[in-house]
């Protein structure tokens, strides 16, 4: 399978981030199905897109023709078969229970096409034990979106113990191709990237806090105004290399510029 062969997207769960996830692929032209166990949980999930795309379309980013077309490329179901048959690329947001996910793409296996793509958002477990049942585990791979995954603009696509490095470069390409920013994760890690630093940061300010060091507020505080405000555009990587290598004043002129090109990306 190439890029250009995807032409339909199948997202299993509707939630939080499934229906958000299902806008992005809309935002970003293909059609998408969006499964759930029940229709009462996939019509709320759509009531929620439209409010979302009703946003978009008042800020200016999208028409109202633009965003009635992205609705009615977005369809919904309760039969799983119906959902993945002919999918290319298909992507599970449910439920963080393991055992619950091994079941439920053993079902997706049976039922897509054996070049079908079969994603997964997880975080918490590892890709590999997600797909761990799979009969071929080649084209399972992470895509593990943040929330809300309609805006937010990094993706880490995560390869695990089996997946193809075929499967691992679609899926990235698809993630561009759909306005994302992803990024790729050669080693399945549970927690993945950016779960992790962030949860190292919280285990630090929840220290502070409790020593009586500081204040909750103006933890946040500070974090906005400064490391928060610089890793927004230029990351923590850059700011070490702009702290310890770079003369001051390039270091402000580098700064001062990302902020311009931040700035313009969000206007577009």
């Amino acid at each position: 399978m190439n890029l250009e062969d995807i032409k339909k997207i199948t997202v299993l769960g509707s939630g939080v981030m499934g229906h958000g996830i299902a806008q992005g692929f809309a935002m970003g032209g293909y059609p998408v199905t969006i499964y759930d166990i029940n229709d009462i949980v996939l019509g709320l999930a759509g009531s929620h897109i439209k409010e979302s795309l009703d946003l978009f379309c008042e800020s200016g980013i999208y028409s109202m023709d633009e965003t009635k077309k992205m609705m009615a490329g977005i369809t919904t179901t309760t039969d799983l078969k119906k959902a993945v048959e002919d999918s290319d690329f298909i992507i599970e947001v449910i439920p963080e229970v393991v055992d619950l996910k091994q079941k439920v793409l053993k079902q997706v296996e049976s039922y897509c096409r054996k070049e079908t793509i079969i994603a997964s958002n997880t975080s918490h477990l590892k890709v590999s034990d997600v797909f761990a049942t799979l009969e071929d585990q080649t084209r399972g791979v992470g895509a593990h979106y943040f929330n809300p995954p309609q805006i937010c603009p990094t993706v880490e696509v995560v390869k695990g113990k089996h997946t193809s490095d075929q499967t691992l470069q679609i899926t990235y390409d698809l993630m561009k191709k759909i306005g994302k920013d992803p990024v790729k994760l050669h080693k399945d890690v549970v927690g993945l990237v950016v779960n992790r630093l962030q949860t190292a940061l919280l285990r630090e300010a929840f220290y502070l806090h409790e020593q009586g060091v500081i204040s909750a507020e103006d933890i946040d505080k500070a974090v906005k105004g400064s490391l928060g405000f610089r890793a927004a555009s230029i990351g923590p990587m850059a700011m070490v290399d702009m702290a310890a290598w770079m003369p001051g004043w390039i270091a402000v002129k580098s700064f001062c510029l990302s902020w311009i090109l931040l700035l313009k990306r969000l206007k577009r």
